[in-house]
């Protein structure tokens, strides 16, 4: 009974020290230099002497190389003491850090997809975007790396915004002020199916069941609103709801709309827009118009992701 005692204590002892060092990402969305924004990470504890700092060569649902560390650069660790520790580049997307049991902080800047001059193959509607005082679109894999030795502990996530902004997301904040937005997740896993677009909020609501699903919508020339976004998918989305036996798998949905303007170039080929759907959310990158020549297509693409919300 007393070694089942000393195990238990030893295990939650373990427990308590492994979750007091999540990964702590801090970014500034006020702060852009050059069309680029620098992320901060506080790290977890690493035990070993060297460690590789990894972004995703590839994602689900793109079926094609991303290659997202081709846009970050000027990466830098640091011990507690500010020392600058050895960074070796290996590659596009992975980093070599020694001394890495000293380890407590990394900072780089990443370049947004949307307009980049960096020849690259990552679909629209899986990249990001750095629009200052106008629009922000973070798809985590573009922004926050990770430790293969240590992934499955929690991450913490701290946005600064400009006033007036609103993330739109499926993950439920566990503070928000006027300024910044905390999230918590179970894990870099999490984070990377969890897009959050930050803009001067146009959004609607709609209670499908147990489930609140939040329409959110980003289009300059203001041709398309969320009002009538969710118009048009309130009966799509109440029926799916009564196939699926009147209970969704989810209690917050987000579908996260950009609308390009037309007189905007990016860097990807003519012509090329789409959705990309993630566990509770789908983000749309589609091409500015006229509401009523976007409907059908808007109903048929969101029908469709929607549905991943079970597979």
């Amino acid at each position: 009974m007393h070694k089942s005692l000393l195990t238990l204590v030893f295990c939650t002892i373990s427990i308590i020290l492994f979750a007091q060092t999540p990964y702590r990402y801090s970014v500034n969305l006020n702060a852009i230099k050059n069309d680029k924004l620098e992320v901060t990470l506080l790290t977890p504890t690493i035990k070993s002497e060297t460690v590789v700092y990894a972004f995703p060569k590839i994602i689900p649902g793109t079926y094609s190389i991303s290659d997202y560390g081709k846009f970050v650069d000027s990466l830098r660790a640091f011990d507690s003491k500010g020392k600058l520790l050895k960074v070796v580049r290996l590659n596009e997307n992975q980093w070599k850090i020694s001394g890495a049991n000293k380890l407590t902080k990394i900072t780089y800047v990443v370049d947004d997809i949307f307009d980049s001059a960096t020849k690259h193959s990552v679909y629209p509607m899986s990249a990001t975007n750095i629009e200052e005082q106008k629009n922000y679109v973070i798809h985590a894999p573009g922004f926050f790396g990770y430790f293969n030795e240590v992934r499955q502990i929690p991450v913490e996530l701290s946005v600064q915004k400009p006033q007036n902004f609103y993330a739109s997301t499926s993950l439920i904040t566990a503070s928000s002020t006027a300024s910044t937005d905390l999230f918590k997740v179970a894990n870099v896993d999490e984070l990377y199916v969890s897009p959050i677009m930050y803009t001067i909020p146009d959004t609607a609501t709609i209670q499908v069941g147990n489930c609140n699903v939040l329409v959110s919508v980003y289009a300059p020339n203001k041709q398309i609103s969320a009002k009538e976004i969710s118009g048009w998918l309130n009966d799509l989305l109440q029926g799916a709801k009564n196939y699926l036996g009147g209970k969704l798998p989810a209690d917050k949905y987000a579908f996260i709309f950009y609308f390009r303007d037309p007189k905007i170039n990016h860097s990807f080929p003519p012509g090329l827009a789409g959705a990309l759907e993630h566990t509770t959310s789908s983000f749309y990158y589609l091409l500015e118009a006229p509401a009523q020549q976007l409907r059908n297509s808007i109903v048929d693409i969101a029908s469709h992701e929607f549905f991943h919300i079970v597979t």
